[in-house]
């Protein structure tokens, strides 16, 4: 039975990593277009995260602070998408898991 359920742990980690890992994609896509914003990169990410169920997602853009906007093109911007494991589990306990899950992409403007 422990087998069962801690295999049943694991693909829910292995979803919630590429889900997270495909909401940063998605914000890299985004991010090619010439109309992109600080505002429709984070929208674009949260549309993914709330449509694959990730809650409590948090989003990271590097360098912080500034419109994507405004910044010339060739510039490096790293977007980090995160969220906590155990209100993404739907079984916890039977092994050890980091408390979160994250997924990092550099992208060029």
């Amino acid at each position: 039975m422990t087998v069962v359920f801690g295999s049943i742990q694991a693909c829910n980690l292995i979803y919630l990593k590429q889900a997270i890992t495909t909401a940063a994609y998605e914000g890299t896509l985004e991010l090619a277009k010439t109309s992109a914003t600080t505002a429709s990169v984070q929208s674009r990410i949260q549309q993914i995260l709330a449509a694959r169920d990730v809650k409590n997602g948090t989003i990271t853009l590097i360098p912080t602070g500034q419109e994507i906007a405004t910044m010339e093109p060739g510039r490096q911007i790293q977007i980090r998408v995160s969220a906590p494991s155990a209100s993404n589990l739907i079984l916890n306990g039977f092994f050890s898991v980091s408390s979160s899950v994250s997924a990092e992409i550099v992208a060029t403007r």
